[in-house]
């Protein structure tokens, strides 16, 4: 009812300009829209210019009813533009702040516009303030909400927000009058192409092509000369920690060997924090808009081939060894493999790289093999036997010990990570990663030492990296910042991927995996399926560099772009947020003020993937057995 009583009020200034025929009146911002979408669990739309606008200090979200102004004065920055502009409030205050004589005051620049005194709680007081065009400056302007009190929330608000309460805005819509000129100026912050055709949605989409059928292209290598290809995933592991990557502690020298004599790839991060939707991306060569595994529960359907079944079909022996029940027969993770190995299940007493050594022992046949591997560490607990537990100091005996228990604790801000507390956890973590390169070494020594007449081609890499307090998070899901982002991809030997070498220092996603590998295979693409032009680009040889890589957090709707030189990151609430990769490679600064035009181009792209993408690619319903959610447990996931 607010919304429309507002509107009505709005609606003489509307029929007053066209009646005038002055410049057209254009929505800005309808805030009872964003907050909408920001609570809806089902499908993302993003409105036209919501991109231009955030909340910065002071305002806490708090549902359909409204948001509240946490301390007694909040700011927002707003995008305005035209020859004038109508912004107008529906806001109201708890009763025991309007009987102690709450009131509010709200400025544009430091200049105020209304004081606003409230007669009673909870009711709704409507205003609009004209600003004229010599009162704002066309593009960012600083609104600022003043209150004369604050409270504690009552037991009447469930879910309230810990702080203090103090107005609560329950709409502000932004109206400008603009011309031609000024209309196409903003359309072009909000019209923005789709420049990473990855993330098309139409079946019939210009940004995807049909592949030929089997036999028209040029035929493939016979499958007996192809290498084998081994696949190792070491979850959690950040590239800043790899020696080939520059670290100063020798925690990964068989990676190191193995980077020496192949290609790493610099720039490459995962699309998602968290193993549950960067595995599949791996799997399909898609990003998690197409695969749809997003949530505790879903699982990979049948709708995109997966590298396995791609490679079975030319001829591949496939087997996947998995550590972790994110990758098991119950997300479906299994299509396409003749063998299928779940350790918590199968195995849980032994030694990965014993299982893999001992199936090797016992000859894997004349075909070639497709062997993915999926370790547990350097991932939660960081227990690192003594031989490989080189950093940390004995002497300790805080609470940071590595395990579950403290790690849940901190992830979910609940305890606190003194410097020594931390540095033991960066020490345990890296013993971890010690351990996972030692196996590493012993898998591709027992593989070269075996009967096998074929070559090997080993690509290793992990599904996302891990926090250590940047930005204020630990472990991985929560954010979408370079420490959980950025991930080590390493193809190895050069003789069998030199190909790749041009693109190594180029923007690379995990889901860039499969066409890379189907490249350097020369494995045809089978037919009837619609492919991203982008991946058939890689797949073909012909792309150097990424325009840009979606990547989302879990749970709560974070998103960033990476590309080439920036990342943008937004919940399309509060946080905005832009960084110069090149000199900032930690994300430390946020440019958003100073380069608005960029963030509002880039997050304008992600809104526009978001509301054309608002249909999930099918993610059936994953089947837990009993075993499989205690293994998710130990790992810290539920």
């Amino acid at each position: 009812m607010a919304k429309k009583g507002l509107l009505a009020v709005l609606l003489a200034f509307l029929v007053g300009c066209s009646e005038r025929n002055e410049p057209e009146a254009v929505v800005l911002l309808d805030l009872s829209a964003v907050r909408s979408e920001i609570d809806s669990t089902g499908q993302i739309l993003i409105g036209p210019y919501t991109n231009l606008h955030w909340l910065a200090e002071g305002w806490a979200n708090h549902g359909k009813s409204g948001i509240w102004t946490t301390q007694k004065e909040a700011t927002a920055h707003l995008y305005l533009c035209g020859t004038r502009v109508v912004i107008s409030f529906t806001i109201s205050t708890m009763p025991s702040l309007a009987r102690d004589g709450q009131e509010v005051t709200i400025a544009l620049n430091g200049r105020d516009l209304a004081t606003v005194p409230f007669a009673s709680g909870w009711t709704p007081h409507r205003l609009s303030l004209p600003v004229e065009a010599d009162q704002f400056v066309p593009g960012l302007n600083e609104l600022t909400l003043r209150s004369a009190l604050c409270a504690s929330p009552p037991d009447i608000l469930p879910g309230a927000p810990p702080a203090s309460l103090s107005v609560l805005v329950q709409n502000m819509i932004v109206i400008g009058w603009l011309d031609q000129e000024q209309r196409a100026a903003l359309d072009q912050l909000r019209d923005i192409p789709l420049v990473d055709s990855d993330y098309c949605p139409a079946a019939r989409s210009p940004g995807l092509r049909e592949t030929e059928e089997p036999g028209q292209g040029e035929q493939p290598t016979a499958s007996r000369q192809r290498p084998d290809v081994l696949i190792m995933l070491l979850d959690a592991a950040r590239p800043d920690h790899l020696g080939c990557y520059g670290y100063h502690r020798e925690t990964t020298p068989n990676l190191d060997r193995l980077g020496n004599e192949g290609v790493i790839f610099t720039n490459a991060v995962s699309t998602a924090s968290y193993t549950l939707t960067a595995v599949p991306s791996l799997f399909t060569g898609r990003n998690w808009l197409a695969h749809g595994v997003v949530a505790h529960g879903d699982a990979l359907g049948d709708s995109l081939p997966t590298l396995f079944e791609v490679c079975q079909g030319a001829g591949y022996y496939t087997i996947i060894y998995s550590a972790n029940a994110y990758v098991s027969e119950s997300t479906r993770a299994s299509r396409g493999c003749d063998e299928f190995l779940e350790k918590w299940k199968d195995a849980p007493e032994e030694r990965t790289v014993d299982l893999v050594t001992d199936r090797l022992a016992a000859g894997l046949g004349a075909e070639p093999v497709l062997w993915y591997i999926h370790f547990v560490p350097p991932h939660i607990p960081y227990t690192p036997p003594d031989e490989h537990n080189l950093w940390a100091n004995p002497a300790y005996d805080g609470p940071a010990n590595g395990r579950g228990y403290f790690h849940r604790k901190l992830c979910a801000g609940e305890v606190r990570c003194e410097a020594e507390d931390l540095r033991n956890l960066v020490d345990l973590y890296d013993g971890n990663l010690h351990l996972a390169d030692s196996w590493v070494g012993e898998i591709v020594a027992s593989w070269r030492a075996s009967s096998r007449d074929r070559e090997l081609l080993v690509v290793v890499l992990a599904d996302h990296g891990e926090a250590f307090g940047e930005h204020g998070k630990y472990g991985h899901n929560s954010t979408v910042y370079g420490e959980m982002i950025r991930i080590p991809l390493i193809f190895s030997p050069r003789g069998l991927c030199g190909a790749l070498a041009p693109a190594a220092d180029s923007l690379r996603s995990i889901a860039d995996v499969m066409p890379m590998l189907l490249n350097l295979l020369d494995i045809p693409l089978p037919a009837g399926y619609r492919w991203p032009r982008h991946f058939l680009d890689i797949y073909h040889g012909t792309d150097r560099s990424r325009n840009q890589v979606l990547v989302r957090t879990a749970g709560e709707q974070v998103f960033g772009i990476w590309t080439p030189t920036a990342l943008a990151v937004t919940d399309f609430f509060k946080l905005q947020e832009l960084f110069d990769l090149a000199q900032d490679p930690g994300q430390l600064v946020n440019l958003r003020l100073e380069r608005p035009e960029e963030f509002s181009h880039l997050s304008a792209t992600l809104r526009n993937i978001l509301e054309r993408r608002t249909d999930l690619g099918e993610a059936p319903k994953a089947d837990f057995s009993e075993r499989d959610i205690e293994s998710l447990k130990s790992l810290g996931y539920l």
